[in-house]
């Protein structure tokens, strides 16, 4: 053998010590291919379980806004009323603005950032059983009268007198001082939740500003009965998103529920969370709605079960029409004359 052929034989096996040391070491630090199968599998299942749980419960959960981030901002509606921007007091002319269906503040487009942070919106809960009006100033409906002393409120242009958005008082700016600050709810508190009987949970790990209905108290009122209002604000000419907006004034924002967003089981978990009370139960929609809430009634079986009551909207309502609750409403809804009508039993509107 030649000396080439002996330093070539001697470099060879060098490579070969190299490469077992290298397989060597990777075998350390890589474990074989067998190892990942089940540990993947146990990742993959468990994934799969969280969100196969979550999809199941995710209709059941009522999902409701936190009232402490932004307004509840809906467009003006052109009325016979002038409106007024509650940060710089300008005439909104042309219906050019935005108000909170919520709380009543209105705001121009340049105002709304300013509003947000300035003026606090309706809230939906609170820890403690002691409540204050929330004065909202300006804006008043027609023919508003002080609950002082009786007389016209808004006489003169501008952003003047308040109104509660809880009890729906109106008072001139010169009379306020002379009401009790402890707000009572007004005349349809058995059909509110007032905000200290509101339990909530945040949702964790959401890029959504919503928070969780964890629970509801009893406030102890005699008669107590809340209303919950459901309508699809994305249905028929939009009347639906209309209803929603006018009840949210009148009630804690929570009893209202569009089904846009939320299944009718969220809706009817109302029902779990006060029992045993009852609740009033307001669907503003067509046959297909009220079959779709009703059908839910159905298979939950709640116990108590909730009291009906129909607000027909659109044309089709075929369903109404024969139960004796009329064959359509008209766009403008006087919601202080239909909770009147809520209030009075067996009464059909």
């Amino acid at each position: 053998m030649t000396g080439f052929s002996r330093f070539l034989r001697k470099e060879i096996i060098k490579v070969d010590e190299v490469d077992l040391s290298i397989m060597w070491t990777t075998s350390a630090l890589i474990p074989p291919f067998g190892v990942f199968v089940p540990v993947l599998s146990t990742v993959i299942i468990c994934f799969a379980s969280y969100y196969f749980f979550k999809w199941i419960n995710g209709d059941v959960i009522v999902h409701i806004r936190d009232a402490t981030k932004n307004h509840s901002w809906t467009s003006l509606r052109m009325s016979s009323k002038a409106w007024y921007c509650s940060i710089c007091e300008s005439l909104l002319l042309n219906g050019i603005g935005v108000y909170c269906d919520c709380c009543g503040v209105c705001a121009d487009t340049d105002c709304i950032k300013k509003a947000n942070k300035r003026l606090q919106c309706k809230v939906i809960t609170s820890k403690t059983d002691v409540f204050f009006h929330h004065w909202v100033k300006g804006n008043l409906p027609l023919g508003a009268l002080c609950a002082l002393c009786q007389d016209d409120c808004s006489m003169e242009p501008g952003l003047v007198d308040f109104q509660c958005c809880w009890c729906q008082r109106t008072v001139h700016t010169e009379c306020l001082k002379g009401l009790e600050k402890e707000c009572d709810f007004g005349p349809f508190r058995n059909i509110i939740v007032p905000p200290w009987c509101v339990q909530v949970a945040r949702m964790k790990s959401s890029i959504h500003r919503h928070l969780l209905l964890r629970g509801v108290q009893d406030p102890g009122w005699q008669n107590w009965c809340p209303l919950v209002v459901v309508a699809n604000r994305k249905s028929g000419n939009n009347d639906g998103g209309i209803v929603l907006s006018e009840f949210r004034k009148y009630l804690n924002p929570v009893q209202v529920l569009d089904l846009a967003e939320r299944t009718p089981a969220a809706a009817l978990q109302w029902s779990v969370l006060v029992a045993p009370k009852p609740i009033k139960l307001l669907i503003a929609g067509g046959d297909g709605t009220v079959s779709w809430i009703l059908s839910s009634v159905h298979k939950m079986d709640l116990d108590p079960q909730p009291a009906v009551s129909l607000l027909p909207l659109g044309t089709g309502n075929d369903l109404s029409r024969v139960l004796g609750w009329g064959k359509q409403n008209h766009s403008e809804i006087d919601v202080e004359k239909l909770i009147g009508r809520l209030l009075m039993p067996r009464q059909h509107f």
